[in-house]
């Protein structure tokens, strides 16, 4: 059934399908898209506490054309970072470049961005995925992945303006010093990853001073104060006290720590 599929579902062994997830897929491919993407809430592991219920954060299915490559970065990143939100023609998989994103974590972004799309894309904002949180082997690496891999990964895109990739990762900015803060306090940013990060950043001093700061502060200390800030003034998200909260096996910050400019 596989080799005769039109489509592929790219889909994690540890998240959940919603009932009749599979039926709104088969309803949406009938009408051809190249690209469906489909929307997800997030559960903490025992699958018991919603902490996100809308991770991609829009009210209303949407149409972009394949061509509209800006319009549809601007749309789905960082959520498409999640793979179970894909849904691909399959003979546009294979003819896409792959090899030269092993490595980077994220194959199938680069396999939607490397060129324009033939034809059109879904955007589907009903809930289809839960994903079950807390679950990830790469959290220790969370903050190679989000602040050096993903970053050189997206603005490896000649098709997508500057415009729409700086909105999305902005390195000098106030938002990726919080990032830094976060991570620190979970214990996967420390001067290892300040080095690599510097070695291609291009940064003003005192930004590169602020984030050799952080990487040196205890993280013991930062978890406290950062606990503290989000609970007392409740300024946090469910997944960042899910994440400070929760013994090391369970911390795997999800890409809203990435260094944006704009809330998503």
């Amino acid at each position: 059934t596989l080799f005769r599929s039109a489509y592929c579902w790219l889909f994690c062994d540890d998240d959940r399908l919603e009932p009749g997830a599979v039926g709104r897929v088969l309803r949406e491919i009938e009408a051809g898209y190249s690209l469906v993407i489909v929307n997800a809430r997030v559960m903490d592991r025992e699958l018991a506490e919603t902490l996100s219920e809308d991770l991609l954060g829009g009210a209303r299915d949407q149409v972009i054309h394949g061509d509209q490559l800006d319009i549809l970065f601007s749309r789905i990143v960082p959520y498409v970072s999640f793979i179970g939100s894909v849904v691909i023609r399959r003979d546009l998989w294979r003819q896409r470049e792959k090899e030269a994103y092993f490595g980077t974590e994220f194959v199938h972004v680069g396999v939607i961005f490397q060129e324009m799309i033939p034809g059109d894309v879904k955007i589907v904002s009903e809930r289809l995925v839960t994903i079950r949180y807390g679950n990830a082997q790469w959290a220790p690496r969370a903050s190679e992945i989000w602040l050096l891999k993903w970053p050189r990964l997206i603005w490896s895109f000649s098709n997508v303006s500057e415009r729409a990739k700086r909105a999305k990762d902005n390195p000098g900015s106030w938002k990726c010093l919080q990032s830094l803060v976060l991570y620190r306090a979970l214990g996967s940013y420390g001067l290892p990853t300040y080095r690599k990060l510097m070695s291609w950043r291009r940064v003003s001093p005192w930004w590169r001073s602020c984030a050799l700061l952080i990487a040196v502060l205890p993280q013991a200390l930062m978890r406290a104060l950062c606990l503290a800030y989000f609970r007392v003034l409740g300024r946090g998200s469910p997944l960042d006290i899910y994440d400070l909260a929760g013994p090391p096996a369970l911390r795997e910050p999800m890409p809203r720590g990435s260094c944006r400019t704009e809330e998503e």
